[in-house]
């Protein structure tokens, strides 16, 4: 569930491409509704069905066959959807701040850029489906990444972020403050004092987003755990030689 978020910090890039940018919010608010649900739904689901052997492709033993065969067909057309989504917002963001900043490519409004950008999707899904294969049991990877980095890059640290800001910005005496002609920041105090002063004075939101933030830790640390077992479970003395370029079993 942690990668259906983890692109959240494209969300500003989608606002930035909408005509109207305020409806954006109606689709989020319904859409992140919807997946919710069916995501918390399936999942207990099919955990309380097949335990620790739950694997990404369960679909595949959906019966009756029909069935199966509606969510391939529902699966593949959401997989195209999000291809040339994320490759229209996601590539862009790429090539005008990689790309264009630093490799100095011509500017994506002109022909030739336009060409060179339309050109590195292809590029980016030929080198991912390689690193993909190349990969012995990139499932096992996956949650590893997912539970170490991607729960703590959509999760823990902006939670963090958003508690001191909202601790230190309560925190503020008369007289503090930012001046944006000298560039000097003027405090009265720091330290402990500060930071409980500021959390008394909102107790209700700094104490949900701290207890979100050790329920985030604690997620990554489980999350990472079982990935790490998983791997060991594979790799290990009694495990398995997973491997790449091949169907063999395991993938």
């Amino acid at each position: 569930m942690v990668y259906a978020y983890s692109g959240a910090l494209l969300f500003v890039a989608f606002l930035a491409e909408m005509r109207h940018p305020m409806d954006f919010w109606k689709g989020l608010f319904i859409a992140q509704l919807f997946i919710g649900v069916v995501y918390i739904f399936f999942g207990v689901f099919v955990y309380s069905q097949w335990g620790q052997y739950s694997a990404s492709n369960i679909g595949n033993v959906v019966n009756p066959l029909r069935l199966q065969q509606a969510g391939n067909v529902l699966g593949l057309l959401t997989g195209f959807f999000a291809i040339f989504l994320y490759f229209n917002i996601g590539m862009k963001t790429v090539y005008l701040e990689v790309f264009q900043e630093i490799f100095h490519f011509p500017p994506i409004t002109s022909k030739k850029g336009r060409f060179l950008w339309w050109g590195l999707g292809p590029m980016y899904w030929i080198v991912a489906f390689l690193v993909a294969a190349a990969v012995p049991n990139l499932n096992g990877l996956v949650g590893f990444v997912g539970g170490l980095f991607s729960l703590n890059f959509t999760y823990s640290f902006p939670a963090i972020l958003y508690f001191g800001y909202i601790v230190q910005e309560a925190a503020a005496l008369p007289g503090e403050g930012f001046d944006p002609v000298t560039g000097v920041t003027t405090r009265h105090d720091g330290g402990t004092k500060r930071w409980i002063r500021g959390f008394m004075k909102r107790p209700i939101l700094a104490g949900a987003t701290f207890i979100y933030i050790l329920m985030a830790l604690a997620t990554s640390g489980m999350g990472t755990w079982a990935a790490v077992e998983g791997l060991i479970s594979i790799f290990g003395p009694d495990g398995t030689v997973a491997t790449s370029f091949g169907c063999s079993t395991p993938l």
